[in-house]
């Protein structure tokens, strides 16, 4: 063996370091410190004496067969991860200056899996967070950059036996397309090796009478053998090397029965042919080989489909943009950049059909905006200069300019999927107590199959082997493993599709079980602007020609009841109205309304305080709460009078109707005046209300609910309704939200629609149905399989349709949740 003091303890590589470097990576070895050459030797050998397996250096022949070269370029590979333009590109920072990044994992198999990953990275020094998610094989990982790095992240998951890397969506594509093609290479093995062996143990089952000759039945097992050894050394590696990194991690996942019972019944067929007698089990080999792959390329399949949201909108981010900016001749100049060099205050062209990329404002143009990427708005909308625009939206008119107000990392496209990766982390309640009985069940499984083997060693030698061969295989845990985690991830990809975005999945059970429902109401049941409600015409003129003239006056003021007059008509004779009237200037009269010089002519807008004595309207006309009268003035001539009232959403009578259907009480908490609130209650049949409430009356109240045991929902979009939210068992932020309160809330709401509440309930209550079914399927057929399995009633190729079958169920059971929620 090397000399430690000159050679590396684990590699016995040359240790170049000096002196005082060795110290820097020590190892203890049978209680003595001994000396490696880099961090990467340090972790193997640490994990190997962790696991308890120190006496392989006592023991060990040779050195590991090591280039300095291999080891260097690995090593390299690794601290590349740790440089900061790399970090920018996958991290991202919390408020304590903590790292998150999302990971890719190749090499998870069931929840076993999942579990070792998350139990072993979560003792590293300085990890906050560790979560796998084993339907999407993505890992999220929050760690303290001054304790550990990302590449010592990196190098444990992969010592556990797993490759793990920065998630990218071009290289997770591609990882899809070959997983893909090795499961059907393997497939298509397992599917021939199956039908070829079935068809030479048929002479073998119709020789009912033993007459078959003993060189025919040779040349049968031998045949057997040669045509079912690729399915079991081909088809089925992947299953043993799933067990082997668990078992050397000193765990067990759902491949290790499997695995035991495939190298036991063809090693037990093995030993019978060489012996030239007794029964052979090529052909339940083979079987059960091809309906477990067959049960898993489903399952990945559905796995994909379930996830394609997420995948859709990652892979819609544009990589590029079209800058544009003047030399010093004032010569305007294009040129295509990263869009990871895009800046604030960028000028950047859209033109027609290409996808926005960054947040920002529209200064030259006029188009319309396909956003049924961002909020599920089929319908294309209008955008003119001042405008703003979203990335992840279409441009489908003509060629627009844009000032980028956000850089690509802080867009709205960009937050979407953050919150869509951080949901898909997040695991319910319920899959926890799932993974947590899946992980116990293996172990039982195993005990099982031993006393099985000890019951029938003692009663009848010749079925023992039989009996343990159908438990290993009928008591698969797949159909428990994946009763959960695939129901969450069709309904998150169902979620989303219904431009509803989950912070916490946690919500997903707490949304089936809602009491009650608190909405605020500006911005919330309304849409904190103002509608026409009514409009008296005196002049000569048409009322559309009226309207039009209000919104040229308006169109320039930030004042909410612009937003009555907002123009974005484009008919004919709108266009007409153009030409004939062109807005020369505007000032604002103060508390009473806004002057304008409209094609050298004088008008104005505003309120009864703008009337003289002689008008032909009452000004004293007392209004229900929530309206508003406004009148126009042509040369200080009152021509016609506007009544505006307080624009309530479309949907939000029928929500509230169908919330209380449901049995959910609902409520209106608002900081408006109590005559304005109580108009909007009565409008929407709302009986219990409260106006005129601070953000502190309003935690109180919800606090005060939810102290009577009443499970409530908050709906809110201001900053005043985060404290209540935050108390709420469960908190939805409206599409038009303020960033704080988007971050904040359980389920952030992509579209205008309050109808998305009720689809977000619905949805949750199938979820719950349909993992409760799954659960109790997976239960019911083990607890029914195996009594018949442990008393030889059940033959293996029998067992290994059932196993097949059951996870079939319960996964196409999930995929239910793709279909309308009603």
């Amino acid at each position: 063996m090397a000399d430690s003091s000159n050679h590396c303890f684990h590699c016995g590589l040359p240790n170049t370091a000096t002196a005082d470097a060795k110290s820097k990576y020590p190892v203890v070895v049978n209680d003595e410190t001994e000396y490696v050459c880099c961090p990467g030797c340090q972790a193997v050998c640490e994990s190997i004496i962790s696991l308890g397996l120190s006496d392989y250096y006592q023991f060990r022949e040779n050195l590991p067969d090591v280039s300095p070269k291999e080891l260097e370029a690995d090593l390299e590979q690794l601290e590349f991860y740790d440089h900061q333009k790399v970090l920018s590109k996958y991290t991202s920072l919390d408020d304590e200056q903590n790292q998150s990044i999302a990971l890719m994992i190749q090499g998870i198999v069931c929840s076993a899996c999942t579990w070792l990953i998350e139990s072993r990275i979560s003792k590293m020094p300085g990890i906050k967070i560790i979560s796998v998610n084993q339907t999407t094989s993505r890992a999220l990982v929050s760690w303290d950059p001054e304790i550990v790095k990302l590449s010592e992240i990196l190098k444990s998951i992969n010592l556990l036996g797993y490759q793990a890397q920065p998630y990218d969506q071009k290289i997770k594509e591609q990882q899809l397309i070959d997983e893909n093609k090795r499961a059907l290479k393997k497939l298509a093995v397992a599917g021939l090796g199956m039908m070829q062996v079935m068809m030479y143990s048929l002479g073998f089952y119709l020789d009912t009478g033993s007459e078959m000759s003993h060189s025919t039945a040779t040349i049968l097992r031998w045949t057997s053998l040669l045509i079912s050894a690729p399915v079991v050394f081909y088809s089925a590696s992947s299953f043993y090397i799933s067990a082997f990194k668990a078992l050397k991690n000193k765990a067990v996942n759902m491949d290790v029965p499997v695995t035991i019972a495939i190298f036991s019944a063809w090693g037990a067929s093995l030993y019978t042919t060489l012996m030239g007698q007794g029964e052979v089990y090529f052909d339940s080999v083979s079987m059960f080989v091809f309906f477990l792959l067959t049960g898993r390329y489903l399952q990945m399949k559905a796995i994909h489909r379930a996830s394609r949201v997420l995948e859709f909108k990652l892979k819609s981010k544009p990589e590029t943009a079209l800058r544009i900016s003047e030399n010093v001749e004032k010569r305007v100049i294009q040129e295509r950049v990263l869009l990871d060099d895009v800046l604030v205050d960028d000028h950047l062209l859209i033109k027609p059909g290409q996808q926005i990329p960054c947040d920002g404002i529209v200064i030259k143009g006029e188009t319309s905006v396909d956003e049924s990427l961002l909020t599920g708005e089929s319908m294309p909308l209008h955008r003119k200069i001042g405008d703003n625009v979203a990335a992840g939206s279409i441009n489908k008119g003509d060629a627009i300019t844009i000032a980028v107000t956000k850089i690509a990392e802080d867009s709205t496209l960009n937050g979407i999927i953050k919150l869509m990766q951080r949901a898909q982390q997040d695991k319910p309640d319920i899959q926890l107590f799932a993974d947590k009985i899946a992980s116990y069940f293996v172990t039982m499984v195993l005990v099982v199959a031993l006393s099985t083997g000890l019951f029938w060693l003692q009663q009848d030698s010749h079925q023992a082997f039989n009996a343990v061969l159908a438990v290993l295989v009928v008591t698969c845990p797949c159909a428990l493993s994946l009763a959960t985690p695939v129901a969450i991830t069709t309904a998150l990809g169902r979620l989303t599709s219904m431009s509803l975005i989950l912070n916490r999945t946690k919500v997903m059970s707490s949304l089936s079980e809602l009491t009650d429902v608190v909405f605020d109401k500006t911005g919330t049941l309304t849409t904190g602007g103002f509608s026409v409600s009514e409009l008296d015409n005196r002049s000569e003129i048409f009322d559309s020609e009226v309207l039009y003239i209000i919104s040229l006056i308006e169109s320039e003021s930030e004042h909410p009841i612009a937003t009555a007059f907002q123009n974005n008509d484009t008919s004919t004779i709108v266009q007409e109205y153009a030409k004939k009237y062109q807005l020369d200037e505007t000032s604002l009269i103060s508390s009473k309304g806004i002057e304008a010089i409209i094609s050298g002519e004088r008008w104005m807008i505003g309120n009864s305080s703008i009337l003289s004595n002689e008008t032909i309207y009452s000004a004293d006309e007392k209004l229900p709460a929530g309206q508003l009268a406004l009148y126009l003035l042509q040369d200080e001539q009152c021509i016609a009078k506007v009544i505006v009232k307080t624009e309530i959403r479309k949907d939000a009578a029928t929500t509230i109707e169908q919330l209380k259907s449901m049995g959910i009480k609902v409520h209106l908490l608002s900081g408006d005046q109590q005559s304005n609130v109580q108009q909007t209650a009565d409008e929407l049949a709302i009986d219990t209300f409260y106006g005129e409430q601070t953000p502190e009356q309003k935690l109180a109240y919800i606090n005060a609910l939810t102290s009577k045991g009443l499970n409530v929902a908050m709906v809110g979009d201001g900053v005043n309704d985060s404290p209540a939210m935050a108390a709420s068992l469960v908190s939805f932020a409206i599409a038009k939200s303020t960033d704080i309160t988007k971050t904040s809330a359980d389920i952030v709401m992509l579209s205008d629609q309050l109808s998305s509440i009720l689809d977000a309930i619905r949805l949750s209550k199938s979820t719950r149905r349909i993992i409760k079914q799954n659960l109790l399927w997976a239960l019911s057929y083990n607890v029914l399989a195996i009594p018949l399995a442990v008393s030889g009633f059940i033959t293996p190729w029998i067992a290994a349709a059932g196993m097949s079958l059951s996870s079939l169920v319960v996964v196409f059971n999930a995929l239910r949740l793709n279909r309308r929620i009603t």
